[in-house]
């Protein structure tokens, strides 16, 4: 047999870096090709990222609840049939989170959900989006985590 020769390392520090490796903040340019120095770059990706999709689907269970609940609609094929019933039972769990907060359904189901302050008119909203958008007559694209954010959005603002 023969003896590999592999090197190993104790520390990361210790490691080689070859030339091939890059600075990961190097992708940016200016217009006028003005030189940004590494410090500009790094506080302009931690700007970019501080919000990104990634960090707001995860931290906002509700709105994937109703995603997944709008997904499974969407895949079963039926959303335009039974879209009515299912808002109305979500209206249903909201208005009850509403009235009682610690021990509602909906604070079973999602349990680090917070105290609604204003009803939400869902149903209304999701008709009004819907008008625009046509969530209900799209074929393979369910509804995403920005128009059900969108849809709650307007059932904020929403006079009953």
């Amino acid at each position: 047999m023969k003896n590999l020769d592999i090197n190993t390392f104790d520390n990361i520090e210790d490691i080689p870096l070859g030339s091939s490796e890059q600075d990961p903040y190097d992708f940016f340019t200016l217009s006028d090709r003005n030189v940004m120095n590494s410090d500009m770059k790094k506080n302009i990706v931690q700007w970019n990222s501080r919000y990104s999709y990634n960090q707001l689907k995860n931290k906002d269970s509700l709105i994937m609840f109703l995603v997944e609940i709008f997904r499974s609609l969407f895949v079963s094929n039926c959303i335009d049939k039974n879209i009515d019933n299912v808002l109305l039972s979500i209206e249903e769990m909201f208005i009850d989170h509403y009235y009682n907060p610690q021990h509602s359904r909906l604070k079973y189901l999602i349990d680090d959900v917070g105290i609604f302050f204003t009803k939400l008119p869902i149903t209304k909203a999701f008709h009004t989006y819907n008008k625009k958008y046509r969530i209900t007559k799209r074929l393979y694209a369910p509804p995403t985590f920005n128009e059900v954010r969108h849809i709650l959005n307007l059932a904020q603002v929403d006079k009953k």
